[in-house]
């Protein structure tokens, strides 16, 4: 008999006391390479943009409604989830709260005040027990009523606080109610493409030189032994510092087997996307790195077929003629401030017209199109003329540039202007066509043009080169502005 409530006493303090589990160490992922964590902000934006609005313009509950913070792995501050629909509103508060995300949050605030009701029953059937124990005048049935009435409400108080234990023993999921959550994914790469964009903490490995055949080439394993927190290094601010060249390219403390780019060149060059063979001619295109003169590169291209074009110009090919006005640019100043947050032309504009303004034009053949392409590269934004040049407007900062050339050279039209920009001010992703097209807010960033260089690869598409021929001569105006961006 001792053993059977011995082996029954050892089960129970089992359930109930369970040894505590320890989980191996992992690496945390960081944040900004993890595709579930967002900012609150980029959340509201891609939500909003499903329903055809913008963050702005939702009323305030609903920008924060489908954030959710404190949850690993985008439990650090600034990030959270995103879910694709918002969390669903109460008319009533339950336990002061009023959104819930599923509704396995919901049950386990309405098991909470479930627990509190059943304890505050129980208490008072305690007392009426105990009240009809006291005035039973030692009438046995009464008293026997009694004791079962207390013994009932112990029982139930006892199960209902036991079995939260009791199942949280056997698997926490049957008490946490975590039901299948779907959450949004931020579009990214699984490191970012240049290494100055990973976080300032970040320690780096080398992984492969900046020679165009080592870009090409499958890096070098990372050492198994090897020890980021001891013999990583991090990105050096120093522009000086040249560890970081433009074409190397590194593995990242937490970032997996994934690589990024070096895009660090000397003074006056930038970082972009292809090579020059022996010839001098622009080569593999998008898949190696190199340092050139330059600031700004854009590599125009007609992304069009021979017919579309042809039905355009009334049956014109023009194939092999120039169409690419590469002797004068113009740039407009674009400014921004903060309070009140708006964003506006400058008073001044300048042409780019050679020395060290445009430092080089390749012009190519295309092979199956019979179009040139061009490969103009742009410098001097922070030499040959300073920030206080622009003119902004008291209170503005200048962000960078509303740019524009002259398509149409030798075509049958008049000179038309393009207008070409970074998409939202950043990036490599290009934007062209007339003025109102491209606009004010998708500038060329400065910062980017004096850090490390911006490339552009504009092709223009049938639909842009029919604009162009209907609006020539839209242009920014001087103080043009826009409110927040």
């Amino acid at each position: 008999m001792f053993y059977r409530y011995s082996l029954l006493i050892i089960l129970l303090a089992s359930l109930l006391f369970p040894l505590p589990a320890y989980p191996a160490e992992q690496a945390k992922t960081i944040p900004e390479f993890n595709p579930l964590c967002w900012k609150e902000k980029d959340c509201c934006e891609v939500r909003a943009a499903a329903i055809g609005k913008k963050c702005e313009d939702l009323p305030s509950a609903d920008r924060t409604s489908g954030w959710v913070t404190g949850e690993e792995p985008c439990a650090d501050k600034g990030w959270g989830k995103c879910l694709p629909a918002g969390k669903t509103v109460t008319q009533i508060r339950f336990g002061g709260k009023t959104q819930f995300a599923h509704v396995g949050e919901f049950i386990q605030v309405i098991y909470r005040y479930a627990v509190t009701i059943a304890a505050i029953v129980a208490v008072i059937m305690i007392m009426v027990a105990g009240f009809q124990w006291v005035t039973s005048g030692g009438n046995s049935e009464a008293i026997t009523s009694a004791k079962k009435r207390i013994g009932g409400a112990l029982m139930g108080l006892f199960l209902a606080y036991m079995s939260y234990f009791i199942l949280s023993a056997i698997n926490p999921a049957l008490v946490n109610l975590r039901l299948p959550q779907v959450w949004m994914l931020r579009p990214q790469r699984l490191s970012p493409q240049f290494c100055s964009f990973a976080p300032s903490t970040t320690l780096f490995y080398q992984a492969a030189d900046s020679r165009p055949e080592d870009q090409e080439a499958l890096p070098q394993s990372l050492p198994t032994d090897f020890n980021f927190e001891k013999q990583g290094y991090p990105y050096k601010s120093d522009r000086a510092d040249l560890t970081f060249y433009c074409g190397k390219r590194f593995y990242m403390q937490n970032g997996g087997s994934a690589t990024c780019t070096g895009d660090r060149c000397r003074a006056g060059e930038g970082c972009f996307p292809f090579a020059l063979n022996q010839q001098g001619e622009v080569d593999k295109a998008g898949k190696v790195f190199s340092c050139f003169p330059g600031q700004l590169v854009i590599h125009y291209y007609v992304d069009s077929t021979k017919e579309s074009f042809a039905q355009l110009f009334g049956g014109k090919t023009l194939e092999g003629t120039d169409w690419l006005d590469d002797d004068t640019f113009v740039f407009w100043g674009v400014c921004k401030s903060e309070n009140p947050q708006k964003i506006s032309i400058g008073d001044k504009w300048e042409e780019w017209g050679g020395g060290s303004e445009i430092l080089d034009v390749k012009k190519v053949k295309n092979s199956s199109t019979g179009f040139y392409e061009y490969y103009v590269f742009l410098g001097g934004f922070d030499t040959v003329h300073p920030l206080s040049h622009w003119n902004c407007p008291s209170g503005s900062d200048l962000v960078g540039f509303a740019f524009k050339s002259e398509v149409g050279r030798n075509w049958s039209w008049t000179d038309a202007n393009l207008y070409i920009g970074q998409r939202g001010g950043s990036g490599s992703a290009a934007i062209a066509g007339i003025w109102p097209d491209v606009g004010i807010t998708n500038y060329i960033s400065y910062e980017e043009l004096v850090r490390k260089g911006v490339y552009l690869e504009v092709g223009l598409k049938t639909e842009i080169l029919k604009k162009l021929e209907e609006n020539t001569g839209t242009e920014p105006t001087k103080g043009e502005t826009l409110g927040s961006k």
